[in-house]
């Protein structure tokens, strides 16, 4: 949750380091090439480290390829780092990889939800600096719809921030949650479970059904 966010605080930080070169690499066939020619078009003679940022990595040729040189480069000894983000999922299957078993021992964060106090402050704050007036109760009740979820945070943040004027009030809040719910089953849930087995879906029903009942 929130991968991309985490990528882009991290580079904004190193891009200020006159020892950093920042290359933004896109899942493509050209991985390797692209990488090279920014580094050799970038690098200077005071450039001691290069990092590559990868976002939403998958087990494909391109990426197996680009580890495999990566390992390379760091049995040479060559001052460079290798950031990349993902799905579980996705991370594991790569790591497992026959020829990538080194990749296990490299550091991984997992990424849970987002902290509840971190999330009321950070939207307190963006109406503050828009002289939006919102009121503790209605602060609390969008970090407890967003359940933490990084998506969520963003996009009931948006709706609200673009529905309410100077005020926002518990009616604003009401009026875009159609909206926000939308996006959530459009853009995340949908794809969530369409990714499961047929087993697993049902049993993620069974198991909705038993936690709504026990919410009644």
């Amino acid at each position: 949750m929130g991968k991309t966010s985490l990528l882009a605080d991290i580079t904004s930080n190193l891009v200020k380091k006159d020892n950093w070169i920042i290359v933004y690499l896109a899942m493509t066939n050209d991985l390797l090439e692209t990488l090279i020619q920014i580094i050799y078009r970038e690098a200077g003679s005071k450039i001691k480290k290069a990092l590559n940022t990868i976002d939403e990595v998958k087990e494909t040729p391109e990426i197996v390829n680009l580890a495999s040189i990566y390992q390379i480069m760091v049995l040479k000894e060559y001052p460079i780092n290798i950031m990349m983000t993902g799905l579980a999922k996705n991370v594991s299957e790569l790591q497992n990889n026959d020829v990538l078993t080194f990749l296990l021992r490299s550091g991984r964060i997992p990424l849970g939800p987002l902290d509840a106090f971190d999330i009321q402050f950070r939207y307190q704050k963006a109406f503050e600096r828009a002289n939006k007036k919102i009121s503790e109760a209605n602060l609390m009740r969008m970090t407890k719809l967003t359940k933490g979820y990084a998506y969520a945070f963003q996009d009931l943040g948006y709706y609200v921030w673009k529905h309410a004027t100077d005020h926002i009030t518990e009616s604003d809040i009401d009026d875009i949650l159609p909206l926000f719910k939308n996006d959530l089953y459009k853009n995340a849930y949908t794809k969530i479970i369409s990714e499961l087995s047929p087993t697993d879906q049902k049993f993620l029903m069974i198991m909705a059904k038993a936690i709504m009942m026990l919410l009644k």
